[in-house]
């Protein structure tokens, strides 16, 4: 990742970032060193860190505070950057923007999953995604299952325990019926089986 001066005494300048760097007056603590007279820069004003793969910034306590995109970062809450922010120490002539961005900062789409810091929303996506293709399952099941006739009518043998109803009255035939003649024969059998 690249910060560019936009303003001020880093004007026009890259300042590549690896690690963290500190912004402020302080010659003993800071990679960006501004000079003692520089208005609204305290002597250690904000750290840009790289956390997961993440690039945050971090106000130190400043007086004038650090601005992200023009808005004013609370103290010692880091922010993450992505490609194309900008931002500000104390004043507007201070600027920098985030360019060149690395792989995992370039795509900070993901970057929850990334580092794990909101892993609910992941379960939930699966969660929603294992649903609906069960459903999908289910109905193209179901879909298959109305194109076939759900029973087909076999007439039952004629045999000593065959009922008065005429066989050749169609109407009355219902998936109950066909079932319970079924049923019934398989029960004489194991019966007739069981006793003889």
């Amino acid at each position: 990742m690249n910060i560019n001066g936009l303003g001020g005494q880093y004007a026009n300048q890259v300042i590549p970032v690896q690690g963290s760097i500190v912004f402020g007056r302080n010659s003993a603590s800071c990679d960006v060193l501004f000079s003692d007279e520089t208005k609204g820069i305290s002597r250690m004003h904000c750290r840009i860190d790289v956390n997961n793969g993440n690039y945050t910034i971090t106000d130190l306590g400043s007086s004038y505070g650090t601005f992200v995109n023009g808005l004013k970062l609370q103290p010692y809450a880091p922010k993450v950057l992505s490609q194309g922010d900008t931002f500000y120490l104390g004043d507007k002539r201070n600027m920098f923007s985030i360019s060149g961005a690395s792989g995992a900062m370039a795509d900070t789409s993901l970057s929850f999953i990334k580092d794990g810091s909101d892993k609910s929303i992941l379960i939930a996506v699966i969660v929603v995604f294992a649903v609906l293709f069960l459903g999908l399952i289910i109905s193209m099941s179901a879909s298959a299952a109305s194109s076939s006739p759900r029973y087909t009518y076999v007439p039952a043998p004629q045999s000593d325990y065959y009922d008065s109803r005429d066989s050749s009255d169609t109407d009355s035939i219902t998936p109950g019926s066909v079932v319970g003649d079924i049923v019934e024969e398989a029960v004489d059998q194991a019966i007739d089986d069981l006793f003889n």
